[in-house]
């Protein structure tokens, strides 16, 4: 039985109403002082009062993860057990909040640096993040994990384990695949477009790891970048990418692999490198999840549309935030944001 979204969409759609399009966004980057910013986020429902008088970019860094989460939690909450169904939605925001984690206790980085960016999730909510960023070690950082009960504590039990020197790349690895792993998983009754959605997840996080194919070092293997589950990068065509030695070939075969989806169009446009990367899968899983919406208005893609517009609100005003503090002109600030309905 295909299952029903009709329910949620309908409240998603709310939730839709609330977020800022895209003239909005791009005003705040026009205001030049976070002061101004806070008050106009204040304007459109964002609690800037409880900052305080003093209003930072630090402050409205955490807010804006604040809000981002509660929104996802709210969806999490009407959804209830289909949450599972669709956990490649859900499970983002962990998956990067303990990648930065690692990366910031691995380099002796103060809690409070890398808490910014953050987004609390049900299973991360900001206490335990805190607790999270205060640890002294990775190690310690699987332990709290495993204390409170948080899935992917099972990749640090397991890397702890592994015989390579570079720890902090075997961790990154390690939630990569268990976040595409769970998602995989957790699609197999969700029906038709679920799987759809599982499997576009993880040709992204595929791509993502031949991007930065050079970055991962030579003692990880191809094997240890691929996971199972994509319909554009299976392992034939992602292992003979891994095969090629120079990095712009590796860019030009995966152009021509994502050449009739919407995130290949993106990055036609931007180019292959990391900054480019993550807004062009942004703009085109936007672009996708809107177009599928339009053929579809009861199925998943009404959910998925609203989710990622929360998360390009966040992108966004974080975006902002950290231009104005960077003294950034306008236009570079503007060219670096996902533009929304």
């Amino acid at each position: 039985m295909t299952p029903r979204w009709d329910d949620v969409n309908a409240r998603a759609r709310g939730i839709g109403t609330r977020l800022l399009n895209s003239a909005q966004v791009r005003a705040l980057a026009t205001l030049g002082d976070v002061q101004d910013v806070g008050e106009r986020l204040a304007r459109h429902g964002y609690g800037v009062a409880e900052l305080g008088p003093l209003v930072t970019v630090e402050r409205l860094d955490r807010l804006v993860g604040r809000v981002a989460g509660a929104r996802m939690a709210l969806l999490a909450r009407w959804l209830g057990p289909r949450t599972r169904w669709v956990r490649g939605l859900f499970e983002t925001a962990d998956r990067d909040a303990l990648r930065s984690l690692v990366r910031g206790i691995a380099q002796g980085a103060a809690p409070a640096t890398m808490l910014r960016g953050l987004t609390p999730t049900p299973m991360l909510p900001e206490p335990l993040l805190e607790s999270l960023a205060q640890s002294p070690s990775l190690e310690m950082l699987g332990r709290r994990l495993a204390r409170a009960g948080h899935p992917y504590h099972s990749v640090f039990r397991r890397e702890a384990k592994a015989t390579a020197t570079n720890e902090v790349l075997r961790l990154e690895l390690g939630l990569r695949r268990c976040f595409a792993e769970r998602t995989r998983e957790g699609a197999r009754r969700g029906g038709k477009a679920v799987r759809r959605l599982a499997t576009e997840v993880v040709d992204h996080e595929n791509l993502t790891a031949l991007l930065l194919e050079d970055a991962w070092g030579v003692e990880i293997a191809p094997d240890d970048l691929f996971i199972k589950g994509g319909r554009i990068l299976f392992r034939e065509r992602f292992m003979a990418i891994a095969a090629q030695p120079d990095a712009e070939d590796r860019r030009t075969s995966l152009r021509t692999a994502f050449r009739r989806t919407m995130t290949g169009t993106m990055l036609a446009d931007l180019g292959l490198n990391v900054a480019g990367l993550e807004l062009g899968m942004r703009r085109g899983r936007l672009r996708a999840a809107r177009q599928a919406m339009r053929t579809d208005p009861l199925g998943i893609w009404v959910l998925v549309w609203v989710v990622l517009r929360i998360e390009a609100e966040a992108y966004n005003l974080r975006r902002i935030l950290r231009g104005l503090s960077l003294g950034a002109p306008v236009g570079a600030i503007h060219d670096g944001l996902v533009q929304t309905p």
